[in-house]
């Protein structure tokens, strides 16, 4: 117990602002950052394939799509 207690108090909540530039050894350069949204092309593949598993499941007969979408929840 008394390493977690040690842990904590060792451990750092430090924030960094997204404006300031990153600091280097040749100087400093523009903070960047990663865009983890979708592309649209991922957004467009994600729509058909919704939309063909849609057309899928409702040609299923109504015992089976039932266990399908209620499984699939």
């Amino acid at each position: 117990m008394k390493r977690c207690m040690k842990l904590r108090r060792r451990r750092n909540d430090r924030t960094v602002s997204l404006d300031e530039d990153v600091e280097t050894e040749d100087g400093s350069i523009p903070r960047e950052v990663a865009d983890w949204a979708p592309n649209p092309e991922q957004l467009y593949r994600q729509s058909e394939l919704s939309d063909i598993l849609k057309k899928t499941i409702q040609g299923l007969a109504p015992g089976f799509r039932t266990v399908f979408v209620l499984r699939d929840c």
